[in-house]
């Protein structure tokens, strides 16, 4: 049970602030907490029907609690975005490098969409819809490497490392000359003895996920 309540807070950090997802993690942590109460209270010889309702109440305080704390947490953060931005536009990547499979501008556009669609409160324009959106992005894959790295004093084997570089260009169309272009580069490591593709769509999943939160922070976080 302690592994369970564990591994659910690592999520909780992990995975950002989805409104939905973080009050079901709350109350997941929540009731791990108060099935160890219970149990604790049954080993305890001192259990009682009086304390058991207690402990109950009392977690069920803890409970709202959790709750509400981070619900302010996800208000506090969506509430950076200006009341303006309303809508978002994201174009299909291109590839531009040299090397990869044939389907690294989809993933990455389908990673950024995503994000916005499950974790943000914007609506998500089609890329043939003759409007604007409040903000817009467009970007291309311009680094499609793979390379082996040394292995480090407590490693027995080799890793490979496969990075992707990408570049955004980002405007906000709320308020004229708020636009950048910046180039993000991230990566995963992999055993050497391994297939790059038995383990590729892992990595890029992996790398896709970094790369979103980087231009994510960049272009809303900052306000």
């Amino acid at each position: 049970m302690m592994m369970d309540l564990r591994f659910t807070i690592y999520d909780l950090r992990l995975k950002g602030a989805n409104a939905q997802w973080i009050l079901g993690a709350a109350n997941r942590i929540a009731q791990s907490v108060l099935c160890l109460s219970i149990k604790n209270s049954l080993i305890s010889s001192s259990f009682n029907r009086k304390s058991y309702f207690v402990n109950r109440t009392s977690i069920y305080f803890a409970i709202i609690a959790l709750s509400l704390f981070f619900t302010s947490c996800y208000s506090f953060k969506e509430g950076r975005i200006p009341p303006e931005i309303q809508t978002v536009k994201v174009f299909n990547f291109t590839n531009q490098s040299s090397n990869g499979n044939t389907q690294l501008n989809q993933g990455m556009t389908d990673a950024l969409r995503n994000r916005f669609i499950t974790q943000s409160n914007l609506r998500m324009l089609p890329i043939d819809s003759e409007v604007d959106g409040d903000i817009e992005f467009k970007g291309s894959i311009t680094g499609y490497t793979v390379l082996g790295t040394a292995a480090a004093a407590n490693q027995t084997t080799a890793l490979s490392r496969l990075t992707l570089t990408v570049k955004i260009d980002f405007v906000n169309n709320t308020k004229p000359g708020d636009q950048w272009s910046q180039t993000f580069s991230r990566f995963a490591d992999y055993s050497s003895t391994q297939n790059l593709l038995d383990v590729e769509a892992q990595l890029l999943e992996d790398i896709y996920f970094q790369l979103v939160e980087d231009i994510y922070n960049k272009a809303l976080v900052n306000w």
